[in-house]
C-alpha cells in the first residue's frame, strides 16, 4: 500500500498487498468479481489479470489463515508474485500524469485519472512544503446508487489494486482516454493576468496548460461540447486562447483533471468527473488560508436511467508523519472528519512533539431533498431554503482483514457509503468499535468516533482514546447522501484539506487550532463568488470591488465597499491604454458608449486592492 510495488508494510511476513490478494481468495466472490479481465483496450497486457485467480487458487486456503505461514507460502510462490506485480505496475505506469499546487505551505495534487496526493508509487503530498513531512498518502472518490431494478452502479476503489475505477478524460463513445486529455492541467493566477495582457504579442508563448486547456470537448465522439470553464472573450462557446480566452479558475493556482468510468464492464456509476484543486497564498485578512487546499468536484451523470440512493464520499488514507501512531475522528456540526496523533510524540522521522492535525471539510454538498425534515447540513435548521448536504457518515478502518476493515469489492463499497459494515451490518453507536456484532450493541449511527458532537448523543464522549484503541494507520471514509440522479444531473462538492499545528500544548492543542481553522475557513467561503464572468480568482483584494452590467453598451459601473482613492485604466487587449482616471468614491461610472464593440481589461489599484478583470462592450 505504500508503493505501487515495494516497500509495502509486513504483518507477520505478509505485505498487506498480498494479505489482501489472500483475503480476496478466502472470499467466494472470485468466481465473478475477482480481478476481472479487460477486453476493450490493452488485452494483451491486462490478459493475465484473469489468471491472477488461478494463482491464487493455487494457495489452497482453508478454514483459518494462519498469517506466520501465509507468509511462508507466499515466500514460495514470489517469483510468480513479482511477475504479477510486473503487469499490475505496468497498469500503472498509465496514470503517472500527476501536478500538485505548490503556491502555500501546502503541496497536494491529482492524477489525470483522479487519484489523489499519491502517483500510484508514493505520497507526494507534502506539508509544511519543502520538509518531506506529510499528513495524507491517498485518496479517491466514491459514487454509487440503485436503478429501477434494485442493481447497484457504483465507482469506487482504494489503491488501485486491482481496477481503475476511472480513466483520464471526459465521457464518449468510445470508452476510452483520447491523447488530449490524457493529462492534469497546471495554471496560475499570474500566467492568466500575464496572458491577458500579453496575449496578442507575437513574442508572446502561451503557457502550455492555458493553451491545451480542456474547454472544449470532440463532439464527433461524443463528447461533451463545453468542459472546464473558461472565459469566452467573443462568446462563441469556443476556448481560443490565441483570441484572448483563458482558463477560469480558483484561487492562486490551481490543477484541473477530468476522468470518467464508462469504460467499466460491469455496472459504472456512469460519472463524468471534474476536480479542481486550488489554494492561495498570502491572502489578505484570512491567514488560515496559507495551510488549506480546497477541492471543487462535479460529478456529471452520463447514465440513461434514474439511480436512486445515491451517495458519493471521499476515501483518505491519513498518514500523520508517522503513519503507525494515529487517531481518526469527526466533528458532525462542522461537517468534519481528521486525523491527529494518537500519542504526544509523532515518532519514526515523523513531526516530532507537538504533532499537527489535519481535517477534511465539507464546505458545500449539492441541494438537500425539499421538506425532508432532516437537518442535513447539521446547522440547527431544518429545511431551510437552499439546503445542501453536510455529512452523512463517517468511517474508519485499521485493516483490510476482517467485517470492518477497508472494503474490497462493490457492495462493502456501497456498504461503507450507507454507514454499514462489510457484513452489511449497520454502524451502531456502541462506545467501541461501532461493530455490534465485535464491540457490542449500540443504537444505528452513521458516525463513528464523533467525540461528544452527535447531535443523538449531546454530551456523550466517543473518540478513538475513549475506545481504548491502540493508535495505528488509519484510513476513513466521508460520505454525502441519500441523492438522485437523472440523466444529465450534476452534483458539485466543495471541500478544504485544512493542515493545522499548534507549537505548544500537544497534540490535542493541534486539533483544537484545526477546528478552529475549519471555522474561519468556512465562514469566509461562504461570501465568495465563484462565477466565472464574475470572479475567476483574479480579484483577491481586501477590498471588495463590483463590475457591472459586463457586458454593457453605455456605461461601465464601478462599486467599492470603502472610499480609497483609487487610479482605474482601460486596456484594449493588444495592452494600448483606451481611456483612465481616478475616484475616491464608492461607486463611480465609466463612459464606454463611444467605445467600439470588443473586450477589454480593466485595471483598478489603490490602498488594499489591486484589480484586473475583463469587460465586453456590445
Amino acid at each position: 500500500m505504500r508503493s505501487c510495488g515495494s516497500g509495502l508494510p509486513r504483518v507477520n511476513g505478509a505485505s498487506l498487498r498480498e494479505m489482501r490478494f489472500l483475503r480476496l481468495a478466502k472470499r467466494h466472490e472470485l468466481e465473478t468479481s475477482c480481478f476481472p479481465t479487460k477486453t476493450s483496450t490493452l488485452s494483451t497486457n491486462f490478459s493475465t489479470y484473469g489468471r491472477m485467480c488461478d494463482f491464487i487458487g493455487d494457495l489452497n486456503f482453508t478454514g483459518a489463515v494462519d498469517l506466520t505461514s501465509l507468509g511462508q507460502k507466499i515466500s514460495t510462490t514470489m517469483k510468480r508474485l513479482i511477475l504479477l506485480s510486473m503487469v499490475w505496475l505496468f497498469s500503472c505506469a498509465h496514470a503517472q500524469n500527476f501536478k500538485s499546487v505548490d503556491t502555500n505551505v501546502v503541496k497536494m495534487g491529482i492524477n489525470a485519472d483522479g487519484g489523489h496526493f499519491w502517483d500510484y508509487a508514493g505520497s507526494l503530498h507534502e506539508v509544511p512544503r519543502g520538509t518531506g513531512l506529510k499528513t495524507l498518502f491517498a485518496g479517491e472518490w466514491w459514487i454509487g446508487g440503485l436503478d429501477d431494478k434494485g442493481s447497484l452502479h457504483i465507482s469506487a476503489e482504494t489503491y488501485r489494486q486491482i481496477q481503475d475505477p476511472y480513466r483520464a478524460g471526459p465521457a464518449n463513445d468510445l470508452d476510452t482516454t483520447m491523447p488530449a486529455t490524457d493529462k492534469v492541467w497546471k495554471v496560475s493566477r499570474s500566467q492568466i493576468i500575464d496572458h491577458q495582457m500579453h496575449f496578442p504579442d507575437p513574442n508572446y508563448s502561451i503557457p502550455i496548460d492555458i493553451l491545451t486547456w480542456p474547454g472544449n470537448g470532440d463532439v464527433s465522439i461524443g463528447e461533451s461540447a463545453q468542459l472546464a470553464p473558461y472565459f469566452d472573450v467573443n462568446g462563441n462557446g469556443i476556448y481560443e486562447p490565441t483570441q484572448g480566452d483563458f482558463p477560469c479558475i480558483r484561487g492562486d493556482m490551481a490543477v484541473y483533471a477530468i476522468y470518467s468510468d464508462d469504460f467499466h464492464s460491469i455496472f459504472p456509476a456512469n460519472v463524468e468527473v471534474h476536480t479542481m484543486l486550488y489554494a492561495f497564498n498570502g491572502y489578505p485578512g484570512v491567514p488560515e488560508l496559507d495551510s488549506v487546499v480546497f477541492n471543487h468536484t462535479r460529478f456529471i451523470y452520463k447514465g440513461q436511467m434514474q439511480l436512486t440512493d445515491v451517495y458519493a464520499g471521499q476515501f483518505i488514507d491519513f498518514d500523520l508523519g508517522d503513519y503507525t501512531d494515529d487517531y481518526v475522528g469527526c466533528d458532525v456540526g462542522r461537517n468534519l472528519f481528521y486525523a491527529y496523533n494518537g500519542d504526544e510524540f509523532d515518532g519514526q522521522g515523523g513531526y516530532g512533539l507537538n504533532p499537527p492535525a489535519q481535517g477534511v471539510r465539507i464546505l458545500k454538498g449539492p441541494l438537500a431533498a425539499i421538506n425532508d425534515g432532516i437537518d442535513n447540513d447539521h446547522d440547527s435548521i431544518v429545511d431551510e431554503p437552499s439546503e445542501t448536504l453536510g455529512l452523512f457518515g463517517f468511517m474508519s478502518y485499521s485493516s483490510f482483514l476482517h467485517a470492518i476493515g477497508v472494503p474490497s469489492n462493490a457492495f462493502e463499497y456501497y456498504y461503507s457509503l450507507h454507514g454499514k459494515w462489510n457484513d452489511g451490518t449497520q454502524m451502531v453507536f456502541n462506545q467501541t468499535n461501532g461493530h455490534a456484532p465485535t464491540g457490542g450493541p449500540g443504537t444505528p449511527t452513521t458516525f463513528l468516533y464523533p467525540s461528544v458532537t452527535d447531535p443523538n448523543y449531546p454530551g456523550v464522549d466517543w473518540s478513538e482514546a475513549t475506545a481504548g484503541n491502540i493508535p495505528s494507520e488509519r484510513r476513513v471514509l466521508g460520505s454525502v447522501g441519500p441523492m438522485t440522479l437523472n440523466p444529465g444531473d450534476e452534483l458539485q462538492f466543495d471541500l478544504m484539506y485544512g493542515y493545522s499545528r499548534a507549537f505548544s500544548g500537544g497534540r490535542m492543542a493541534s486539533l483544537g487550532t484545526m477546528r478552529n481553522q475549519s471555522d474561519a475557513v468556512a465562514q469566509w467561503f461562504e461570501q465568495q463568488d465563484f462565477a466565472c464572468t464574475s470572479s475567476i480568482g483574479l480579484d483577491e483584494a481586501e477590498v471588495h470591488v463590483g463590475i457591472y452590467p459586463n457586458p454593457t453598451s453605455n456605461y461601465l459601473n464601478v462599486s467599492i465597499d470603502a472610499p480609497i482613492p483609487i487610479h482605474w485604466t482601460l486596456y484594449a487587449l493588444n495592452g494600448q491604454v483606451v481611456t483612465q482616471g481616478d475616484s475616491s468614491d464608492s461607486g463611480f461610472q465609466i463612459d464606454v458608449r463611444n467605445l467600439p464593440k470588443a473586450s477589454y481589461l480593466i485595471e483598478i489599484s489603490g490602498p488594499g486592492v489591486q484589480v484586473t478583470k475583463p469587460v465586453v462592450v456590445q
